[in-house]
């Protein structure tokens, strides 16, 4: 019965039959014996299922569920013309009939086949480029940064419930993030665009938002902001152009 989509030291480690006292958690000593003792567990269960080298991994899961396993991220896809719009049609067909798994997903290899016409823009705090900056180097980022054809970065109000769950542990370490994507995207010769990510017109509607994110999800599960830690959700409304040049001053 337990949460297989939660992967902390907390829940590996319960998965696992593990010892872990929380008081104790985030030392690193402390945190790296548990991660080796998980480590072996987790190789004497492939010894038991005869996975033996690292190429026999690929046994682990079959290649139809792949989508179902790993991190999945936001992305934003505009079409440029008609092929475009066939193609993104299709990715469409695929994301909610084939892949689909507590939402719509795509793999990334699909979306490489049907690409042609289509501008993919890098999506919201949920994106690749804005989560993996956080811990990837600049090099990393960079490979990361290549794969789009322009990258978001949006208002700091945006990212706001970032900071009360504790993924940023202050507005300085979120502005800097910001910062480093735009750095790292210039340098890559990619365009970075400031987007709203809007979900409603004013920000008095955020209202609905709010009616909406507690609902369970279509496939299962809740909205990313609907954790509890999350006591304000951010507003996500239409800011005018005025709006957005202040938010990014």
């Amino acid at each position: 019965d337990q949460d297989q989509s939660r992967h902390g030291l907390s829940a590996i480690t319960k998965r696992y039959g593990v010892e872990f006292d929380e008081e104790h958690h985030h030392r690193g000593d402390y945190d790296a014996l548990a991660t080796g003792l998980v480590f072996h567990k987790m190789m004497k269960k492939m010894e038991g299922i005869n996975i033996i080298k690292v190429s026999d991994m690929e046994k682990l899961v079959n290649k139809d569920d792949i989508h179902k396993f790993g991190r999945s991220y936001h992305i934003n896809l505009l079409v440029r013309n008609k092929v475009g719009l066939k193609n993104l049609f299709k990715i469409i067909s695929i994301a909610n009939t084939k892949h689909f798994y507590r939402g719509a997903r795509i793999l990334r290899s699909e979306l490489e086949e049907l690409r042609e016409g289509i501008l993919v823009g890098s999506g919201c705090a949920e994106s690749e480029v804005f989560v993996e900056a956080r811990s990837k180097s600049i090099e990393e980022l960079r490979d990361i940064v290549g794969f789009y054809d322009y990258v978001e970065v949006q208002p700091l109000e945006v990212y706001g419930h970032l900071l009360q769950t504790g993924d940023f542990l202050n507005k300085e370490e979120l502005v800097n993030n910001v910062k480093k994507v735009i750095d790292v995207t210039r340098e890559s010769d990619k365009i970075i665009v400031a987007t709203g990510d809007v979900h409603h017109i004013t920000r008095e509607d955020k209202i609905y938002r709010e009616i909406i994110i507690n609902q369970k999800l279509p496939g299962g599960g809740l909205h990313p902001l609907a954790k509890r830690d999350i006591t304000e959700i951010p507003s996500q409304h239409f800011r005018t152009t005025n709006e957005m040049l202040e938010d990014f001053s």
